[in-house]
């Protein structure tokens, strides 16, 4: 999605630099493009990932501004609006959406639309999702993507749903912009950061559109039974029968109140945790062998296969990097 100034002429760029006076709003280690103009600048920050495409936007606007917004392709993506002068006075159809520290999903047609901001720095971070990623997690796409001959000309947002941004964004958000380490380590950090937002993403959204189940407090502490009885021996393949036996309940009442405690099943749960507990071992200097063994793998190369597919890094890589 490419965002230019159509009302001033006398653009300068685009240009692969960042002008010092906004480092501090970039993204490290990602591709800049600056386009400057007499009253405004604009800086676009874009990476493609293998599920999803990273875009992010800086735009000093010196004066109130009508962007137009070109769009080759439509889209769906969420919007994390991290700095805005937009109020409730000023606010139009489309960019009402961008609330400070709020994210919606954006349905964005392959079209030019254009729209007026007042004077300010804004700072949008956008995480494009495919339609079969959003069916996947169980929303209704047909919801945000019209039919053809109904084709909207400018953004739509996802059943009006606005959110404020929680403590785990804010914490993922912070990963993106300030990650531990610097080249190839930061740019996979930044990787799994921004998947992870992803993901949080579309389950708070699906938790706001279908509401899970109240869990009382007893099924609550019973599942923190379970969840402990798992943790106390990660070595160990317990399996769900042996769960259901140990702690007197169904299978079918196992797998669908674990879902909805830890958003996760126990196939789910188990690989997590124990690709945390690796992230320790290999932190403190564990050879990779030991740690696929106290993690309960017992073939190295499977276990190493599992690490980067969660982590999108080699245990070795992991283990060198954080040394």
């Amino acid at each position: 999605m490419n965002i230019i100034d159509p009302v001033y002429a006398g653009a300068v760029g685009p240009v692969s630099i960042l002008p010092a006076e906004y480092t501090q709003y970039s993204i490290p280690e990602l591709p800049v493009t600056t386009l400057q103009y007499d009253s405004s600048t604009i800086i676009t920050q874009h990476i493609t990932y293998d599920i999803c495409r990273l875009w992010y936007y800086i735009l000093d606007l010196r004066r109130p501004t009508v962007l137009q917004v070109h769009n080759p392709r439509k889209m769906c993506a969420f919007n994390f609006t991290l700095g805005s002068n937009i109020t409730l006075f000023e606010a139009t159809r489309y960019n009402a959406a961008f609330r400070q520290d709020h994210y919606e999903l954006l349905y964005v047609p392959a079209t030019d639309f254009e729209d007026l901001f007042p004077a300010g720095i804004y700072r949008f971070l956008q995480v494009e999702v495919t339609a079969e990623l959003i069916a996947d997690v169980g929303l209704d796409v047909a919801a945000i993507m019209p039919a053809d001959h109904q084709e909207e000309l400018i953004p739509v947002i996802y059943e009006g749903i606005s959110l404020p941004m929680t403590v785990s964004m804010q914490y993922l958000l912070e990963k993106i912009f300030k990650p531990e380490k610097r080249g190839i380590m930061a740019r996979v950090l930044i990787e799994t950061a921004t998947k992870d937002l992803m993901v949080v993403a579309l389950s708070q959204l699906k938790e706001r559109v279908y509401p899970t189940p109240h869990v009382s407090s007893s099924e609550r502490q019973l599942f923190s039974d379970i969840k402990e009885f798992i943790l106390k021996d990660l070595i160990k393949n317990v399996s769900v029968k042996v769960l259901c036996r140990e702690f007197g309940i169904s299978k079918g009442k196992l797998y669908s109140a674990f879902q909805r405690v830890y958003g996760a099943s126990v196939s789910e749960f188990v690989r997590q945790q124990r690709i945390e507990l690796a992230k320790r071992l290999l932190s403190a200097g564990t050879p990779v062998g030991d740690v696929a063994h106290k993690v309960g793998y017992t073939d190295t190369s499977n276990f190493s296969r599992v690490f980067k597919q969660q982590t999108g890094s080699t245990p070795t890589s992991y283990r060198i990097s954080d040394s």
